[in-house]
């Protein structure tokens, strides 16, 4: 259970998630939504929008809240100095409890608004209401529609963390807290990564290895889904920053280095998850085979569907002119 205050910063945070959203949709059609907030306390899902709700309602598992929180606290505290060395790219002789919490906040409400912005993907971008339509829908549908909403989370938040103004407010609370916009699009992956360790990514599962049976599935292997998120992530950067380098330091950042670098953020997850289910069955080498040719192309083959056939589908529906 929530206290109230902490309830009260996650209700913040839904809110200024959900006027990002509105004031370019005010800009855009000259309209805004009204889509309500439910903290509840669930087993069956972690949030979701309720396709019967008027207004839309996005509802989020309690448990989020408090799990990415406890894990933020614990992989930032003083006895997980590496940690925050990578958070931070700073060395871990320079470790300061003050700068630790103000990146547990950054990272905690980043985290947390990947979900949110993931569930306001499936309004914005009409899938609600699609599904209500065409219910029932075949599981490739099901899979782009997933893929489309994570894409709007991701352009949503690196729009955020990027934006010079932002950047500048976090710098003013502590001199150099956000390094350069480089910095900023690591911060938005490591805080994604949390939550897909609370999605339970690094646990062992059986792997798909067929192209037909992969095409069945109603939702993408976690942790294909997770890579491909990680594509999207750097399409929007180089969207909305082109004038950026991509280069962090001497360090080219692309889909070759955030595939050699998020696994071992990933297995930071995996130690506190182990800690706390009290198991070893948390380690990115359980599924590590759902990311190969085939995974990757079948990626591929769903950006081709999305474009040759699911966008058409869902433009009657959505708030927003879709990506290609």
């Amino acid at each position: 259970m929530l206290s109230v205050e902490n309830e009260q910063t996650c209700k913040k945070i839904f809110k200024t998630a959900l006027s990002y959203c509105n004031r370019d949709l005010l800009c855009y059609k000259g309209e805004e939504l009204d889509i309500k907030l439910k903290i509840i306390e669930s087993n069956e899902y972690n949030a979701a929008v309720l396709p019967s709700a008027n207004p839309y309602e996005v509802t989020i598992n309690t448990e989020v809240f408090e799990k990415v929180f406890k894990m933020l606290n614990c992989l930032l505290s003083p006895e997980n100095k590496k940690f925050y060395s990578v958070v931070s790219l700073e060395s871990i002789e320079n470790y300061s409890s003050k700068r630790a919490n103000l990146y547990l906040d950054l990272l905690f409400e980043t985290a947390v608004k990947y979900i949110i912005y993931h569930e306001l993907g499936h309004i914005y971008n009409g899938h609600i209401d699609y599904v209500i339509k065409n219910h029932p829908i075949a599981n490739l549908y099901r899979q782009a529609i997933e893929m489309d909403a994570d894409s709007f989370a991701a352009t949503r938040l690196i729009g955020q963390i990027t934006f010079n103004e932002n950047i500048n407010r976090y710098n003013s609370t502590e001199p150099n807290l956000i390094k350069c916009k480089e910095h900023a699009l690591i911060l938005v992956l490591i805080a994604s990564y949390i939550s897909f360790a609370y999605f339970k990514i690094g646990k062992n599962r059986n792997i798909i290895l067929k192209l037909e049976d992969l095409r069945e599935c109603m939702y993408l292997p976690l942790r294909t889904r997770a890579d491909y998120y990680c594509r999207s992530v750097l399409n929007a950067f180089k969207e909305l920053n082109p004038d950026s380098s991509m280069m962090l330091g001497l360090q080219r950042i692309d889909i070759k280095y955030l595939r050699e670098i998020t696994p071992n953020i990933e297995q930071w997850m995996n130690l506190y998850m182990r800690q706390v289910d009290k198991s070893n069955v948390y380690d990115m080498n359980n599924s590590k085979e759902e990311l190969n040719d085939l995974h990757y192309s079948h990626c591929d083959y769903l950006d081709v569907f999305w474009s040759q056939t699911m966008k058409s589908e869902l433009e009657e529906f959505a708030f927003f002119e879709l990506a290609e």
